[in-house]
């Protein structure tokens, strides 16, 4: 095969996959907007946290075969979580050993659904009256605490591929996860790949078998092919100051690119003098406003997750305004005074992810017209502009570091025959 000049956009995990097959047989540069790698994957160890807080990507969900795959070629290594599922009901916690009333039959059901039908008119079509509340909360709730997905339109067929294959173990990488960024950019810049920082793309001129690139800072760089791995949110928003500009314009795909949902996610993340929390707790799930909470290898650092609508909807306070909020919500469910909790507060930090300039927020989400759409963004334009990530994803992981891994060999693995 002829050795080819090809440009990747975005040095999160999906460029850094592409990357390093690509380079093993042809000259490749990726280009990074931020100053470091990793993209969604951001393992923070210079904040006031002590020790590692995964700002992004967290867990390895179950059998997320290529993710496991490239940990342990790079030797790294990751364990499961310690501790029980608790859900804060009636005023105390329980541990989790049921599933919700009538869940069951709610998948049985969403399997003979059209796959289409939207969250909220699956459940009050076919699960509608009182009897029902308490499930029609449960299913738009976890859709969108762990999906970001909005349930006034998200498609249940995607959501029911996702849930019928969670019955799996959840698996954290005690060094970081940002060791496989490393990893992957070490075997790019052995094969000779140029990982360029700090770089803006703005414009893409192209035709078929030549790309010019103009990024922000003046810089322009060429090739013959252009892989483009940035988060789908950049694509979808073309006034935003990372969109790309493509002349001649692509129309098709940047529309194919707005029918994909993304969703917003806020992680608050603290850290207390001494534990003291229940012992055999790991996971706790509520009604609060951040409903979600775990504690890992550090059991006197607790993680709250705020996702979907919610998070969209205060996603514009500082982060003072939502350490209060967080610590409402802690507070609520341990059953703990607000001045109780301060006094034990050490320190904390907040991850607001649609502040983040290069993201705009978490992972994406199927909405009617995405499976159009991810088949389209996955069709070449004249063999030379391509587009990979995990919003490309179709399968029961998605928004995951497994979606993009697996989006990214599968391009990668196109370009080399395998």
């Amino acid at each position: 095969m002829e050795q080819q000049d090809i440009i990747i956009i975005g040095a999160g995990i999906a460029g850094l996959v592409a990357a390093r097959t690509l380079s093993e047989k042809h000259r490749v540069t990726i280009l990074e907007a931020s100053d470091r790698l990793g993209g969604r994957i951001f393992s923070n160890t210079l904040g006031p946290i002590s020790g590692i807080v995964e700002r992004g990507a967290e867990f390895i969900h179950g059998d997320a075969e290529e993710t496991i795959k490239l940990l342990k070629e790079a030797g790294i290594k990751y364990k499961s979580m310690a501790g029980h599922m608790y859900r804060k009901e009636d005023g105390s916690l329980k541990k989790e050993t049921e599933i919700t009333e009538h869940w069951d039959a709610m998948m049985d059901k969403m399997k003979d659904a059209p796959a289409d039908l939207i969250l909220n008119d699956f459940l009050n079509a076919y699960f509608p009256g009182e009897a029902y509340e308490g499930l029609r909360q449960q299913a738009a709730g976890y859709a969108q605490g762990f999906d970001l997905a909005d349930a006034k339109y998200a498609t249940i067929g995607p959501l029911y591929n996702e849930w019928s294959n969670e019955n799996y173990e959840n698996y954290f990488i005690p060094g970081g996860y940002s060791e496989l960024i490393k990893f992957l950019a070490e075997r790019c810049k052995d094969n000779g790949c140029e990982i360029i920082t700090n770089t803006i793309v703005n414009q893409v001129v192209w035709k078929q078998g030549l790309v010019t690139v103009h990024a922000g800072n003046g810089t322009i760089h060429s090739g013959e092919k252009i892989i483009i791995t940035v988060p789908v949110s950049i694509l979808q928003n073309s006034d935003h100051k990372a969109a790309i500009q493509f002349t001649p314009a692509i129309k098709q795909y940047s529309y194919a690119a707005r029918q994909i949902g993304f969703g917003h996610i806020i992680k608050a993340v603290l850290e207390f003098r001494e534990d003291f929390i229940k012992k055999d707790i790991g996971f706790v799930v509520s009604d609060q406003l951040f409903p979600t909470w775990w504690t890992l290898h550090q059991r006197t650092v607790w993680t709250g997750w705020l996702g979907g609508p919610k998070a969209k909807n205060i996603a514009h306070l500082n982060d003072e305004e939502l350490l209060e909020k967080a610590l409402v919500s802690f507070a609520s469910i341990f059953n703990m005074s607000m001045p109780e909790l301060s006094a034990q507060l050490k320190s904390w930090e907040i991850v607001n992810w649609q502040r983040n300039e290069y993201a705009l927020g978490g992972y994406s989400y199927a909405l009617k017209g995405t499976n159009e759409a991810i088949a389209l963004l996955s069709t070449p334009i004249q063999d030379t502009i391509y587009f990979a990530g995990e919003a490309l994803y179709s399968g029961p992981h998605p928004g995951t570091v497994e979606a993009a891994i697996v989006s990214a060999q599968k391009l990668a693995d196109h370009f080399t025959g395998s």
